[in-house]
């Protein structure tokens, strides 16, 4: 009981008339909760005074269970981490920041957490409210602040707007009976029960007001915006644009691209684009996973074509959805050929790019003698970096001047527990620590010495060409790719050599000109806790690994050739190529 008399020591001696801090009345519901549900994992979006965050820390220390992850822009703090924060991961909490909310929600994996607290973003979260119920799991509790003050964030209405189309259970607190209580800014709380194929709608785009030809702002309807840029023979784009990770560079490039060539329109909710069922021109929109869901699902063109990556089993979902487009473009003839096989017939390639002026070839040599193997890709098992590490355990065995750099960062450290499923590594992922220490437990464990790996942090993709230009060769085992492999094919771009699997979305990039293959293959099926096949992977040989570094490391420069044809070859793989080719597609 001491862990509950330090959390009532702590409220009772907080600012609890600090107006932007959640008050005490919800604090200890939000407490409570946490007692009662004992959640695996909770995510909290925006840490705003610490006051929240101190709360679930000491909820979690009572259950003795659950991790925490904290996530922050750091917006109002101009990106500077603000005080106070190494206590909260001294605590054991992962805390992802600086990184966008929307940007973190958007990548994260569906069903990763079971108790979510959001303060994100007020003026936009709720134009993304599906992703929300995407990545939480079947019951898991829900909590938003400040979704009552409608003049100020009207967006954050659509939270609860969603949360009674799909009747999910729930109670917005709006009234106080003291004078230390904020009950009237908002506190809304839902259980999300996905029945009735609830989940599998989670990820459409509900969340707008019907037009009928106008936007409305707000909930009065008392404002109209009449649709005048959304004019004919426009090409309308369902993208959202980011910098780090893989949707949001394709959306980014692509988005600029097409719209040097033709006249554009990027959908939004502001102007009701988003959820325009009658748009006068043709929809190419970015489609969810396995299950094809639109990012916005309301709007509808003339044509309407989707844009797809995927790497598990597709769904009976795929086959409906992919009927309501004109043509479903995979990222990869990989994912083609797995929607043939389905019956989705309608469908096509998209290849993704790369960026010539970022990523063009390496002509200077390297300031060091040591030969240096180069890895990328969130750490997971489906990029096969256990397989890396295994490989540099044999290697650096036998030679001491062999090091391997990786920038494997991954901001969703419960995506690598397939990693326990490895036959090459052992791995326990260390909380309450950076980065660079967990991987560094990792290797230790796996008897790797730490000082001959250099372990990268989130690197910004236009710094990625100075990492590279210090390695000898770029190794790719993954066993699986939907699409091209980003990271591939910009190493590649910068002439320098390859060893990677000859499989899935690979294929469409590497060959034995320009590449080192790893050919010698077997099929992994993985099946999900009923046993159902959720995916068909295939795995390299760890002996054909080893064996192929070991060979660059003895034939450094034959293996220099390939990395010249590498970069020849990807000069027809730039971004304005890809944007060129989806206008051929749909014929604009």
């Amino acid at each position: 009981m001491e862990n509950l008399k330090i959390f009532f020591d702590y409220i009772l001696d907080f600012d609890n008339y600090d107006i932007t801090a959640l008050d005490r009345c919800h604090n200890l519901f939000l407490f409570s909760a946490i007692l009662s549900k004992k959640p695996e994992n909770i995510l909290e979006l925006g840490i705003g005074t610490g006051n929240v965050t101190q709360s679930l820390i000491h909820a979690l220390r009572y259950n003795k269970k659950g991790k925490l992850t904290c996530v922050d822009n750091w917006f109002n703090r101009g990106g500077q981490e603000p005080d106070g924060i190494d206590k909260v991961r001294a605590a054991g909490a992962e805390v992802i920041a600086p990184v966008t909310e929307e940007e973190f929600v958007r990548n994260c994996p569906s069903d990763m957490y079971d108790f979510l607290i959001s303060d994100a973003d007020a003026f936009l979260s709720g134009l993304w409210v599906d992703e929300y119920l995407r990545i939480t799991k079947q019951n898991g509790f829900m909590f938003f602040h400040n979704t009552n003050l409608r003049e100020i964030y009207p967006n954050l209405q659509l939270i609860e707007k969603r949360v009674k189309e799909l009747g999910l259970l729930s109670y917005h607190f709006t009234e106080n009976s003291r004078p230390d209580e904020r009950c009237n800014r908002g506190w809304l709380f839902a259980i999300n029960n996905k029945r009735d194929g609830a989940a599998l709608k989670a990820t459409q785009r509900k969340a707008g007001l019907e037009r009928f030809g106008t936007a409305k702002t707000g909930f009065d309807g008392n404002v109209e915006v009449i649709h005048d840029n959304l004019a004919e023979n426009v090409l309308y784009l369902g993208l959202m644009a980011g910098k780090n990770y893989g949707w949001g560079v394709c959306s980014k490039y692509l988005i600029e691209e097409l719209s040097k060539k033709v006249k554009t329109h990027v959908l939004n909710e502001k102007d009701g684009s988003a959820t325009e069922k009658n748009l006068n021109g043709k929809l190419f929109q970015a489609l969810t996973s396995v299950d094809f869901f639109a990012i916005y699902e309301d709007a509808r063109g003339r044509e309407n074509y989707g844009y797809t990556f995927f790497e598990n089993e597709l769904t009976d979902n795929s086959v409906e959805n992919a009927k309501k487009y004109d043509l479903v473009l995979g990222g990869s003839s990989w994912c083609r050929d797995r929607m043939r096989e389905k019956g989705i017939n309608n469908c096509a390639v998209l290849i993704q790019g790369i960026d010539p002026v970022n990523f063009y070839p390496i002509r200077e040599e390297k300031t060091q003698d040591a030969f240096v193997v180069f890895s990328g890709g969130k750490f997971e098992l489906r990029k096969g970096q256990d397989m890396i590490l295994k490989a540099m355990k044999i290697l650096q065995e036998k030679y001491t001047d062999i090091f391997l750099v990786n920038c494997w960062y991954n901001i969703w450290p419960q995506s690598m527990q397939l990693m326990n499923y490895s036959q090459y590594i052992e791995f326990e992922y260390k909380e309450g620590c950076s980065w660079k220490e967990a991987m560094n437990h990792v290797y230790g464990i796996n008897g790797l010495d730490p000082a001959r790996i250099k372990t990268c942090e989130l690197v910004a993709n236009e710094k990625q060409r100075d990492i590279y230009k210090e390695t000898d060769i770029g190794v790719f085992p993954n066993r699986c790719e939907g699409g091209t492999n980003l990271v591939l094919m910009e190493y590649m771009a910068c002439a320098k050599p390859v060893i990677a699997s000859d499989t899935s979305g690979h294929k469409d990039i590497v060959s034995a000109d320009n590449a080192l293959l790893l050919n010698e293959l077997r099929d992994i099926n993985l099946v999900d806790a009923d046993g159902k096949l959720v995916g068909r992977w295939q795995e390299p040989s760890l002996e054909q690994l080893v064996s192929t570094i070991e060979y660059a490391y003895h034939h450094r420069d034959e293996i220099k050739k390939a990395g010249k044809r590498a970069g020849e070859d990807l000069k027809q793989f730039t971004w304005e190529k890809s944007a060129m080719q989806a206008l051929d597609i749909l014929n604009c």
